[in-house]
C-alpha cells in the first residue's frame, strides 16, 4: 500500500514527485545517460592502444645429432623461461575512426535533444492528469448542485400536488432527473477514483486533495501575438526536431564511415619484449631484450562488395531519416498553430461561458419565480437547471483546455519548463 500525501498537492508537487517516480522518465533518463557513453567510447578508439603480456614457461628440451657430428650441440636440459612483453598502437590516419567520432558527437546531441523531450512531454501529462482529476472533482460538485437543485423542485411538486396545483406527471419529471442524478453522482465519484489512480500512476503516490482552480484565472494571450514566429521558433527549438536533425545528422556519418572502409589506415606500432631463459642446451641461460617500432600501412583492396554495399544501405537510411524529419516539421507546425489557435479562441470561449453561467443563473431563477406565480411550467424550471449544469460544465472545460493549450504551444516551441507549471501553480488555490 503506498502513503497518501496529508496535504493539498498542487501541479508543482505533483511534477517533482513525478520527476521521480514516473517509470516513463526514469527509462529516458536512463537511455540519456547512456548514450552519454558513445562519445567516449568513439574517442577512445582515437587514443593509444597499449597492451601488456607476461608468461611462464617450464622448457624440457633435447637435443640429438645425427651421424656423430660435433659441431651441433646436442643434449638434454629443464629449465624456466620467462617473457614480458608490452605492444603499443596508435592510430595516425583512420577516416572510419574520425567519422565515428562526429557520429558519436552527433549522438550525444540528439540524446540531449531527447531527453529535453522527454521532461516537457513530462509536464504535458503532469497537467494532464492533475487537470483531469480537478475536471472529475467539478464534475462531482455540479452533480451534487445539480441533484440538490432537483431534489428542491421536487419538494416542491410533490408538495404542490398534494394541494391541487401540480400534476402527477410534474411530479414523476422531477423525481425522473433527480434519479439521473443520483445515477450521474455515483458515475462521477468513479470517474474521481480513476483520476486519482491516474496521478498514482504518474508518482507512485496516492494523492487524494489537490488544489482547486481559482475562480478569477487570468486570461493570458500570445506572446508574441503572431502565429508565424511561434511556428518558426517550433521549427527551430522543438528537442523533437533538434533530435530527428541530429539522428539525419548521424545516418548522414554512417555513409561517411562505411564508404572509409575503401581508404587506407596508417598506424604507429611498436613492440618491447624481454625473454629470460634459464638455460640452454650449450649450458648457461639466455636473455633477450627486443624493440620494434614501425608505421604499419593497411591498403584495402578488395572485400567481396560488402564496403560499396554498406556504403549504399548507409545512405537510403540517410534518405529515409530526411524524410523522417520533414515528416516531424510538418506535424510540429500543425501542432504549433492548433495550440496557438486554442489559446486565442480558448480565451474568447472562457468570456463568452462566463457570461452563459450568468444568464443561465438568472433563467433559472426567473424560471423557479414563473413557477411559484403558475407562469412557468415545471419542465421548464428543470430544463432550466439542465442547461445551467451544461454551461457550468463547458466554461470549467473551457478553463482546463486554455490551459492546456497554453502549455501545448509552449511545448510545440521547444520552450516549455518548471516554470510554466509554476504559473499555473498560481492559479489554484
Amino acid at each position: 500500500m503506498l502513503p497518501a500525501l496529508a496535504y493539498a498537492a498542487n501541479v508543482v508537487d505533483v511534477y517533482r514527485l513525478a520527476l521521480q517516480n514516473d517509470s516513463r522518465f526514469r527509462a529516458a533518463q536512463a537511455t540519456y545517460r547512456a548514450d552519454l557513453e558513445r562519445l567516449p567510447q568513439a574517442r577512445a578508439a582515437l587514443l593509444p592502444d597499449i597492451n601488456a603480456q607476461a608468461s611462464a614457461t617450464r622448457n624440457d628440451v633435447e637435443i640429438k645429432t645425427d651421424l656423430g657430428i660435433v659441431s651441433r650441440p646436442s643434449g638434454s636440459v629443464t629449465f624456466d623461461s620467462n617473457q614480458l612483453s608490452l605492444s603499443l598502437s596508435q592510430p595516425l590516419y583512420n577516416s572510419a575512426l574520425f567519422a565515428g567520432l562526429r557520429q558519436a558527437r552527433a549522438e550525444v546531441r540528439r540524446a540531449e535533444a531527447q531527453f529535453a523531450a522527454a521532461r516537457q512531454d513530462l509536464i504535458v501529462r503532469v497537467a494532464e492528469t492533475y487537470i483531469t482529476v480537478l475536471a472529475a472533482l467539478d464534475n462531482v460538485d455540479l452533480n451534487a448542485a445539480q441533484k440538490a437543485a432537483n431534489g428542491r423542485q421536487l419538494e416542491v411538486v410533490e408538495g404542490r400536488l398534494e394541494v391541487g396545483l401540480a400534476t402527477v406527471t410534474d411530479v414523476h419529471q422531477a423525481r425522473a432527473r433527480f434519479e439521473l442524478d443520483v445515477a450521474g453522482e455515483i458515475e462521477a465519484l468513479s470517474t474521481l477514483r480513476d483520476a486519482r489512480q491516474g496521478v498514482r500512476e504518474i508518482t507512485g503516490e496516492l494523492i487524494t486533495d489537490v488544489a482547486r482552480l481559482k475562480k478569477d484565472t487570468p486570461l493570458i494571450e500570445p506572446d508574441p501575438p503572431d502565429v508565424e514566429k511561434w511556428v518558426q521558433t517550433a521549427i527551430t527549438q522543438n528537442p523533437t526536431i533538434v533530435a530527428a536533425r541530429e539522428t539525419a545528422q548521424v545516418a548522414l556519418e554512417e555513409i561517411k564511415r562505411q564508404r572509409a572502409g575503401h581508404y587506407p589506415t596508417l598506424d604507429f606500432v611498436g613492440t618491447m619484449t624481454a625473454t629470460d631463459d634459464d638455460a640452454s642446451v650449450t649450458g648457461p641461460g639466455v636473455r633477450t631484450d627486443t624493440s620494434e617500432f614501425g608505421l604499419q600501412l593497411n591498403v584495402p583492396i578488395y572485400q567481396g562488395g560488402r564496403v560499396s554495399a554498406a556504403t549504399r544501405e548507409a545512405g537510403y537510411r540517410y534518405g529515409a531519416s530526411q524524410q523522417d524529419l520533414e515528416t516531424l516539421r510538418r506535424s510540429t507546425e500543425r501542432a504549433a498553430r492548433s495550440a496557438f489557435l486554442g489559446v486565442v479562441s480558448g480565451a474568447s470561449r472562457v468570456r463568452a461561458l462566463r457570461q452563459s453561467v450568468i444568464a443561465a443563473e438568472s433563467a433559472v431563477e426567473a424560471k423557479r419565480e414563473g413557477f411559484e406565480a403558475g407562469i412557468n411550467t415545471n419542465l421548464e424550471v428543470l430544463d432550466a437547471q439542465r442547461d445551467l449544469f451544461i454551461s457550468a460544465t463547458d466554461l470549467l472545460r473551457a478553463r482546463y483546455d486554455y490551459i492546456l493549450n497554453l502549455l501545448r504551444l509552449k511545448q510545440a516551441a521547444g520552450i516549455l519548463s518548471e516554470e510554466d507549471l509554476a504559473r499555473f501553480s498560481n492559479w489554484l488555490q
